[in-house]
């Protein structure tokens, strides 16, 4: 399935990383097994790769859920730091470093909720990003060959 003058012409169009691959697939099976060059026979499958798609249909899902363990994180390190610090004894500063000590387990797991609501909405933003990019080579590739 590697046609040398599509992939050439694909990856001269400055492509997101390996997202070409799953453009030259679709546009082989849009051509039903035949390259748009037309000089050469790719092969096997004509079915494009549906694990790119499967992540993309994952992501609002993992994205609730991972927005979800943040909040209940937030709540729970928030419910403790005030419940040590209204139990502390001593001036302001002391009652918040005694309030901080006591929540520290519960910032770490907020600071790791977070981290992972991040880094899914970061890879959400590059699926989304990575379909519109073949969105627009699909179409100059078929005004090409058209």
């Amino acid at each position: 399935m590697d046609c040398p003058k599509l992939i050439a012409n694909i990856k001269s169009l400055g492509t997101i990383g390996g997202v070409y691959e799953y453009i030259v697939q679709a546009v082989v099976a849009r051509n039903k097994g035949r390259c748009v060059c037309g000089e050469c026979d790719p092969g096997g499958s004509a079915e494009p790769d549906t694990e790119f798609l499967l992540q993309l249909r994952k992501a609002p899902a993992a994205h609730y859920e991972a927005e979800l363990k943040r909040e209940g994180a937030q709540l729970a390190f928030q419910r403790a730091y005030d419940g040590a610090f209204l139990s502390a004894e001593g001036n302001i500063e002391e009652r918040k470093a005694l309030a901080r000590s006591a929540a520290d387990a519960l910032q770490w797991e907020l600071s790791l909720a977070e981290a992972e609501f991040n880094r899914i909405k970061l890879k959400t933003r590059q699926l989304e990003q990575s379909v519109m990019a073949s969105q627009s080579l699909l179409r100059s590739i078929q005004a090409e060959g058209a």
